[in-house]
């Protein structure tokens, strides 16, 4: 899968079609600015200071319109709305959300008031309750002027604490009604202790109870009706709230759609510049989508623009000093969650090859070759499907177990083996009937990812046309035959002919020019391209340096080629780990209950290697896919295509 060319485009629209061109190419999901505009007239100037004020405006619009959604329990997620237009749209937004705030407000202040008066009321009543019940009097307590009286509220929790707090002085706290998670109580004592209980109640929370009811309740025999009625007018407020709700409820998240919408117009805005009555946006658009870009702005603008296009080539340099060409890629959902592992180590560079293809197939050929195993394999995948169909936002998780399970499963039928057991004939071979072949299969297969790797850094070269790099880099042709020669020779050795006779004096000769050409690569490449110095001083140092790179470029082509022989040291490991597992099952299968035992422990013994060897034998793979592979061609120094409306809210984040 080849990543695609970028088009620069160049976007001129009148300044009255301004705010509906931005909203076309954020919608499109298909250009992405550029930071700076590369503009040949003289009087262009960026508007990033312009629409700070309305983008303060609505930045506090959609704090408030969260706030009241937040009220009523919503916490939708904004989105695109099809038509926007800052300006036509702040006056209208605002007089809504003003509405709705003062709706509010009159709800919240006569809900209060009517909470405080039948709160008032229901204090009242229970005091009436509570004094009948003691037998006491509003009247018997004001006439006792010699002692000190207390009558109030706290709460249930604080009235224990109040009462150890005075039982070490002459006074008590009594009881006298509840109401929720309040009680009313009487305190006396001597007027000598007013220090010690005021201190002690009103730390606790004390509320004083008013003993005199107001005059426009009259009788205590009307406190019942007026809290009945009361209570009706709180219903009937309750009923109107909903209705509010009701009727807002779809209005705001709507506008909260439009002001987010309007915001990132806003912010994307600052990314455009203005020339006299025109504005100017300047960005990146795959080759591929252009006519759907253009038909955006002509259905925004009614045809009223202009555009130019320029196709970046892989192999041109930099458009603008500061600029770096976006990658874009199409993969196929089978490749995506490859696409996310290759992600992790880095974006290819424009022009690069898109290694998802290669490491999606090495990957797989990798695993299946080190879990090979039928009865595991279908394990994954079944894990996988239910994770593609059941997990919203798991599907590349998904896709990768179900595709890991069928290489599992392909290789298990090779080697004849499922859940451990070696029950079925090998189409191919048996790992531990055959380990010599494994391995030398192993160091095969490095050879060939460390070749493939040579080869693709030449071709990355090539499409750059760094020719020089090329031929002489460090992973370029010279490099690639001299490690298939010593890899030729290495064989020769291990294969027969065990002297060094069939060291002849060409291939040496050939070795040492190649050896040399590897050493000197740096100051090659600066002689071809004219650069001088061609040792950067000081010289012996530059040398030194140059000898223990290539000593060491050397031995890691070894190391590298080497560490492929994990592969087969893992799946011979798979195969030996389930021989200690069968060997203490049937240790086991003797003692009480034997059978219970033996199923336990081979049941056990599969769930522990499909989770914990598979755990591992991805780290290897990945490891041998970004030290041994990627390390030779790919320099995961790019980065990704970012639309417009991602790139703003990516730095809102950032910010």
């Amino acid at each position: 899968m080849a990543t695609i060319h970028m088009q620069r485009a160049t976007i001129v629209v009148l300044k009255q079609d301004w705010h509906r061109c931005t909203h076309a190419l954020m919608v499109s999901e298909l250009f992405e600015p550029c930071e700076e505009i590369a503009w040949e007239g003289s009087d262009l100037h960026l508007t990033r200071e312009q629409a700070s004020n309305l983008l303060a405006a609505y930045a506090d619009l959609e704090h408030q319109i969260r706030a009241l959604l937040n009220r009523f329990g919503e916490t939708p997620e904004p989105e695109l709305v099809a038509q926007a237009d800052p300006i036509e749209d702040l006056a209208p937004v605002r007089q809504a959300v003003d509405e709705l705030r003062a709706q509010l407000l009159r709800y919240d202040r006569e809900r209060d008031e009517l909470h405080h008066r039948i709160r008032f009321l229901e204090r009242l009543q229970a005091l009436q309750r509570g004094l009948a019940d003691k037998g006491l009097s509003l009247e018997a307590i004001r006439r006792a002027r010699r002692l000190l009286i207390r009558l109030g509220w706290i709460s249930r929790q604080a009235l224990m604490q109040v009462q150890a707090a005075i039982s070490a002085v002459p006074a008590m706290v009594e009881p006298i009604a509840a109401l929720g998670h309040e009680t009313l109580v009487l305190a006396v004592a001597v007027p000598a202790q007013q220090d010690t209980i005021d201190h002690t109640l009103f730390g606790a929370g004390f509320q004083p109870q008013q003993m005199e009811p107001p005059e426009e309740i009259g009788a205590p025999e009307n406190v019942p009706s007026m809290l009945e009625a009361l209570r009706a007018r709180a219903a009937h407020l309750e009923r109107t709230y909903a209705d509010i709700q009701r009727h807002w409820l779809h209005r705001l998240r709507e506008t909260l759609h439009r002001v987010y919408t309007d915001r990132l117009i806003l912010e994307c805005e600052q990314f455009s510049g203005v020339a006299g009555p025109a504005a100017v946006f300047q960005g990146w658009v795959p080759e591929t989508d252009t006519a759907t870009v253009e038909a955006h702005l002509a259905r925004a603008t009614q045809g009223r623009y202009w555009i130019r296009w320029e196709l970046i080539a892989f192999d041109a340099s930099e458009p603008h000093p500061k600029t770096v060409v976006p990658i874009f890629y199409r993969n196929p959902i089978i490749m995506q969650p490859f696409q996310q592992l290759v992600r992790a180590y880095g974006e290819p560079v424009y022009g690069e090859i898109d290694p998802t293809p290669i490491f999606a197939l090495s990957f797989l050929l990798m695993f299946g070759m080190m879990f090979g195993d039928l009865g595991h394999g279908a394990v994954l995948a079944l894990i996988g499907y239910g994770l593609f169909r059941r997990m919203p936002g798991r599907e590349d998780l998904g896709i990768l177990f179900m595709e890991c399970g069928a290489s599992s499963m392909l290789f298990g039928m090779l080697y004849g083996n499922v859940f451990g057991l070696e029950a079925l004939p090998a189409l191919w071979f048996r790992p531990m009937e055959h380990v010599s072949f494994f391995l030398n299969m192993s160091l095969l297969f490095g050879m060939s990812m460390i070749t493939l790797g040579f080869a693709l850094n030449i071709v990355n070269a090539l499409r750059r046309r760094a020719y020089a790099e090329a031929a002489f880099g460090k992973n370029g042709l010279a490099a690639a035959l001299l490690y298939w020669i010593l890899v030729g020779l290495a064989l020769r050795y291990a294969f027969g002919e065990h002297h060094w006779a069939f060291l002849d004096p060409w291939i040496m000769g050939i070795v040492a020019i190649l050896f040399v050409l590897v050493l000197f690569h740096q100051p090659l490449l600066r002689w071809i391209h004219g650069q001088r110095p061609l040792i950067p001083p000081p010289v012996w140092t530059s040398l030194f340096e140059s000898v223990i790179e290539t000593v060491d470029t050397v031995a890691r082509y070894a190391a590298n080629t080497v560490s492929f022989l994990r592969v087969a040291a893992f799946a011979l490991m798979h195969v030996a780990l389930f021989i200690v597992i069968f060997t203490l099952a049937d240790m086991l299968a003797h003692v009480t209950g034997g059978t219970f035992w033996y199923w336990l422990t081979i049941t056990l013994g599969n769930v522990l290697v499909i989770v914990v060897e598979g755990v591992i034998v991805t780290i290897q793979i990945l490891r041998l896919e970004y030290y041994e592979f990627f390390s030779k061609f790919y320099s995961g120094e790019g980065r990704p295509f970012r639309p417009m409306a991602r790139l703003v809210r990516a730095r809102q984040q950032e910010g």
